[in-house]
């Protein structure tokens, strides 16, 4: 055995204070779902779908009840945004529109919402969900709490204390969420999965009103969110489309069910071998698989880095000094396929050390800097030039200076090839067409550079939360450690 995890395991179980925690056998399952946009023009069907998706999910695994708020609830209200034809505006269109206006929402559609529901997505249904609901849940029963909607930034006096969008009623923040979660009997564990922009933000519930200065709440309560507190989250899209869609719970619920969007069976996480997927197996599935600019984060994620000391040395094996190699033999199996995983997505060598992965993000996002402030400079060229080639425009088609008229549509679309014909011996139009195509491709690589940034982060974090532990074990109060090994626990919890 290699002599570092020899001496770790036996500095584990000198640690005599540590408990052993048994889950509690579950007899029900509770879920409360909500979601839905702020108003029409920000409902798009993706979170439509999101709900659909879990109620198949929940098909396969019925619970002993379900709760869901929506949107504008049961008004039937044009709520829903969706777009069904991409081919209008092509790229030509989209320059032309832009010069002349806006292209924002030019193909979008609205309907009512399709979705099941007992009531809006209002603070007050909230509110009264954990009143008349929430409060009499059983201590061998369980609460599922998923949000599929909008997040907002923190406060000016909290960044941490993130929000939610409510439907035409402003901003639930996470400690309002915090303190309304704690009326739950503090027996009854509680899984959350929040997909929202700043959606770390809410890992502050563990803490006494969402407040880390108070302590741990007594709750038993853990938490799986999309994005760290201070970055968006990819995900709502008018576009219809499921096969396009990457967002945290679509690979979170794929590995869960077996299932992905598209109702095609899919290979399930199971790095441990005991023949089930566990909750942290679903996140480790979906740091994996997940395309897009999200940093996936979890509560224990939170503790640890609120409690374990920043010094770090050999004395348990691993520290900041420690290669990958070294950490993948530390890691939990759901880690391991984690790092091993994302240490092949980004070319990270075995060797390699987190001060060097580090070195690598700060150079990625160097390079992302001097790309931005590049496209700010074209994007400012491209402002300048609009009035000009909006003026040959409307010269050669007076109707296209309001776009109200009932020819603009005829023209964009029926004269389009006459229109560009006009346009192609335009000087203007000409150095327009090129700064834009260069812009355009500016955010192509940009989200590419991001993308293979966001992938370092996220191994950053998961080798650090491997160091961490050892560290975290020995050096805080056995309350707080119980209190971690509490929300391990329910993190390897299943359906």
């Amino acid at each position: 055995m290699n002599k570092f995890v020899l001496l770790f395991l036996i500095i584990l179980c000198s640690c005599k204070t540590v408990p052993k925690v048994k889950p509690r056998p579950i007899t029900k399952d509770h879920f409360f779902i909500f979601g839905g946009g702020y108003s029409a023009t920000g409902n798009q069907i993706s979170l439509e779908k999101n709900i659909f998706y879990m109620n198949s999910l929940l098909k396969e695994h019925p619970p002993a009840s379900k709760y869901v708020l929506f949107a504008d609830g049961d008004r039937g209200e044009r709520s829903l945004q969706y777009r069904v034809d991409n081919s209008f505006p092509d790229k030509f269109q989209e320059m032309v529109i832009y010069c002349l206006g806006t292209t924002k929402r030019i193909n979008d559609f609205y309907r009512p919402h399709m979705v099941v529901n007992q009531g809006s997505l209002k603070k007050v249904e909230i509110e009264k969900y954990f009143r008349e609901k929430g409060a009499g849940i059983k201590k061998d029963e369980r609460l599922f709490v998923y949000y599929t909607g909008h997040g907002a930034k923190g406060d000016k006096k909290d960044l941490q204390n993130t929000g939610l969008y409510l439907w035409h009623d402003g901003i639930y923040r996470m400690k309002e969420f915090a303190s309304r979660l704690q009326t739950v009997p503090p027996e009854v564990p509680v899984i959350c999965v929040m997909v929202q922009c700043y959606s770390g933000g809410f890992q502050n519930i563990v803490f006494k009103d969402g407040d880390p200065q108070k302590g741990l709440a007594d709750n038993n309560i853990c938490g799986f969110y999309a994005t760290v507190y201070d970055r968006i989250a990819a995900g709502c899209t008018p576009e219809i489309n499921e096969e396009n869609y990457q967002e945290y719970s679509t690979w979170f619920w794929a590995a869960l069910s077996g299932k992905n969007r598209l109702g095609f069976k899919i290979l399930r996480p199971d790095y441990n071998g005991d023949g089930r997927t566990s909750f942290d197996e679903a996140h480790a599935y979906t740091l994996i698989n997940l395309r897009s600019i999200d940093i996936p984060t979890t509560t224990s994620e939170l503790v640890l880095r609120q409690y374990t000391p920043k010094t770090f040395s050999k004395s348990l094996g691993i520290s900041q000094k420690s290669n990958v190699r070294q950490f993948i033999q530390f890691a939990s199996p759901a880690q391991k396929a984690v790092i091993e995983a994302l240490a092949g997505q980004t070319s990270t060598p075995m060797e390699w050390t987190i001060g060097e992965l580090i070195k690598k993000t700060e150079a990625l996002a160097g390079k992302m800097g001097d790309l931005k402030k590049v496209n700010k400079e074209k994007e400012n060229n491209l402002k300048k030039l609009r009035p000009k080639v909006a003026a040959t425009v409307k010269y050669h088609y007076p109707e296209l200076g309001n776009p109200h008229h009932p020819a603009v549509n005829d023209i964009l679309v029926g004269e389009k090839e006459s229109l560009k014909k006009i346009l192609k011996g335009d000087k203007s139009f000409n150095e327009f067409e090129s700064l834009y195509r260069s812009y355009e491709k500016g955010k192509q690589q940009l989200t590419l550079l991001e993308r293979e940034w966001v992938k370092c982060k996220r191994l950053i974090r998961v080798m650090e939360n491997v160091l961490y532990e050892p560290y975290f074990l020995k050096a805080t109060p056995e309350k707080i450690r119980e209190k971690y090994l509490k929300i391990k626990e329910l993190e390897r919890g299943s359906l």
